[in-house]
């Protein structure tokens, strides 16, 4: 069932207003990136397909590591300007390269930056 905007505005906490408001530069050109330079969009927006993460079949893993590795992972996202599931993603996919591990379904949507 799709929410609705009233759905969203409860789940938010925002109103119509504030969203009109966060929508008015895309809609009238004034956004600007981090440096202050204005962003210019060449047509409309065009919406494709979902990225495939979502088509894929996925499983959860939770496990426990030295909170000294958690540390130093904490210190590589914030200089790799990444999450910690793109960082995940990313070393399990290097070390299954690795070992030759081939991946079923050719090459997998987590692709990190890292």
């Amino acid at each position: 069932m799709p929410l609705t905007d009233e759905d969203i505005y409860e789940m938010t906490g925002l109103t119509r207003e504030d969203f009109d408001l966060m929508a008015r530069p895309f809609e009238d050109g004034s956004l600007i990136d981090d440096t202050g330079s204005p962003i210019h969009f060449d047509g409309p927006i065009e919406y494709g397909p979902p990225p495939r993460l979502y088509l894929e079949d996925c499983a959860m893993r939770t496990f426990g590591i030295p909170g000294a590795h958690a540390a130093a992972i904490d210190r590589a996202l914030e200089r790799l300007g990444i999450t910690k599931s793109e960082f995940m993603q990313s070393a399990i996919r290097h070390e299954l390269e690795r070992l030759g591990e081939k991946i079923d379904g050719g090459e997998s949507s987590f692709g990190a930056k890292a």
